[in-house]
C-alpha cells in the first residue's frame, strides 16, 4: 500500500468530536472496511504488554 493511500484510508477518519463535562467522544462518521483493520490492530496493541525498560 502506498503511503498516500495508507493516510487516506487508515489515518484520516471523518468523525464528529463531542465534548461533554466528563469527557470527549469521537463518533466515526465515515466507516470503511479498512477501518475494521485499524481497530483490530489497536486492540492488539492495547492487549500487548510491552516492557517499560525502566528497572
Amino acid at each position: 500500500m502506498e503511503f498516500r493511500r495508507f493516510i487516506r484510508e487508515m489515518i484520516l477518519l471523518p468523525c464528529q468530536v463531542i465534548r461533554r463535562a466528563r469527557g470527549t467522544t469521537l463518533r466515526i462518521i465515515g466507516w470503511q472496511p479498512t477501518t475494521d483493520r485499524l481497530f483490530s490492530v489497536w486492540r492488539t496493541i492495547e492487549r500487548t504488554a510491552f516492557p517499560s525498560g525502566h528497572g
